[in-house]
This record gives structure tokens, sequence and C-alpha cells, in this order.
């Protein structure tokens, strides 16, 4: 298992001062397509980890269309602020600390900064989630929902998110807390309610293409 490595004083500013430049993705009450586990469909089970069996296929009546490209799964849809995600509920995860990831690419359609694509993490009823992800002004920005609405928590950008066109977005609990890594380098450390519990996998937020390769879901 690859451990992030510490990110610097300088990055953590740089952080902190990108999270007061960012407009969020979406406005406060808006709900997600979907809610719950997808019926199973038949994909390769090393395509996306514990996912694979319940990744969405074609288009659905929520306007979002999925299907496999090569070793990458991706979800489109044309209509802003929508909210897609999937996760393998309980039976598709492992028990204890985990470590997350996932590489995404994000083809945003409308304004590049209202789409993106990464992380689901901490999944309750509510819905209540962390939503981890790059959006199309290649920024990584990490959200909190809540029966309120949506908190933009952290944003990164510039020569830390770098020029590829896929990144890497990675969880790893640590203790009740969570480290944030991006390409493998952990850029930020959070303790906050919901933390180390809940539902894992990945979402997708507003207009676009969302390429999603090699999720993982592990314990040490």
């Amino acid at each position: 298992m690859t451990r992030p490595f510490p990110a610097s004083r300088a990055a953590r500013r740089l952080a902190l001062a990108l999270l007061l430049l960012v407009p969020p993705v979406l406005a406060a009450g808006q709900a997600p397509a979907q809610t719950a586990p997808a019926a199973p469909a038949a994909s390769d089970p090393a395509l996306m980890g514990p996912l694979a069996p319940f990744l969405p296929m074609g288009t659905g009546a929520d306007g979002w269309a999925g299907r496999l490209d090569g070793n990458a799964y991706v979800l489109e849809n044309g209509k802003a602020g929508a909210v897609k995600y999937v996760y393998a509920g309980k039976a598709g995860g492992p028990s204890g600390p985990r470590t997350l990831s996932v590489a995404v690419k994000v083809q945003a359609a409308g304004a590049p900064g209202d789409s993106a694509a990464g992380l689901l993490y901490g999944l309750v009823p509510g819905p209540s989630y962390y939503a981890f992800v790059l959006n199309g002004e290649r920024q990584v920005v990490l959200f909190r929902r809540s029966p309120g609405g949506f908190e933009r928590m952290l944003a990164v950008g510039g020569d830390m998110v770098g020029g590829a066109d896929t990144v890497t977005l990675g969880i790893t609990e640590k203790d009740g807390a969570i480290a944030l890594s991006l390409n493998g380098r952990e850029i930020a450390a959070l303790s906050q309610s919901g933390t180390g519990t809940g539902e894992a996998g990945i979402i997708a937020l507003g207009a676009g293409a969302f390429r999603f390769a090699g999720f993982r879901n592990q314990t040490p």
C-alpha cells in the first residue's frame, strides 16, 4: 500500500488561500440522483474493485448515462447541478481503517467550475457525505454535504494539481481522522463528524463526462 507524503507548510497555506477563491459546485438543497446502490451490472471485477458489480449502465431515468470505456468507467450527464454517486453498500467494503483511491478525468460541459468528479466518502442517511473531487477548472476540492446543503472545506490548484488530464485522489482513515492525498502526496488532514464511518464510492457533479479508473477500497 502506498503511503502519502506529508504536505509541506507552503502547500497547506496555498490550500487555505484557494479555499477562499473557488466557488461552490452546487447550491444548498440540491439532491443527488442516486442515494442507494445501483442494480448489479455485468462487468470485469478488476475494473473498479468492489464497485464493479454496482456500476449503472446505459441511460437512467435521472438522465445520467454510464458505460465502460477500456479500463475505465464513464458517467455522462447534460444537466447542470445534477449529482450522481455509486457505492457498494456494507457488503462491498472492508472493516477497519480504509484507504480509498480513484483516478479521475473531468470533461466539463458548461461552466468548468460547476462540474467535478472523485471520491464519495462517509455517506450516511440524510444524506450526509464528503466529496473529494477534481473540477473542470483543475482544482481539487473537498465538500461536506449535510441536510443543510454543501460546505466547501478545502481547495487546491495550480502546481499542486499539475497539468495531467487525469489525477489520482486518495482518502486514508487514521485514528478517527482522514488524510487527503493528490497523486500520492498528502495535502491535508481532517478530523470532523462523519470521518471514519459511512459508505464510500465515486461521485460526479454537474454536466459533462466523468472518467473513473482503478477504484480501491482497502484495509492495511
